[in-house]
């Protein structure tokens, strides 16, 4: 038998280990959430730019999709940390709706 078991010194470690087994759980949970907010961004976008008559295949759409897209994590960090942080379960599909057209059509009036 270990003589850090018989000392309760078993129960430290195992405790130790749960946790980081825990916050690596979380930590891959809230990646994944990022990961679906970016994928649902990207569709609005796609979207707003086919609606606009824009070609996905010209450099310089490909550039306003990601300057939306960044845009768009940038109008959204307060959420994302809530959901990150397990506070919130979802950003609202309308509001990320919302903020994407704003932009695209900020970006696209003289365009």
């Amino acid at each position: 038998r270990d003589p850090l078991w018989s000392r309760g010194l078993g129960d430290v470690y195992k405790r130790q280990h749960e946790h980081r087994t825990s916050k690596v759980l979380k930590s891959m949970l809230s990646n994944d959430k990022k990961i679906q907010v970016r994928d649902t961004l990207s569709k609005l976008i796609l979207a707003g730019l086919r609606l606009r008559g824009l070609s996905s295949t010209k450099s310089e759409t490909q550039k306003l999709f990601r300057i939306t897209l960044s845009a768009s994590e940038f109008a959204h960090r307060k959420d994302l940390i809530q959901l990150q942080r397990g506070h919130t379960k979802a950003i609202p599909f309308e509001e990320m709706q919302e903020t994407v057209e704003t932009l695209l059509n900020l970006f696209t009036r003289n365009g």
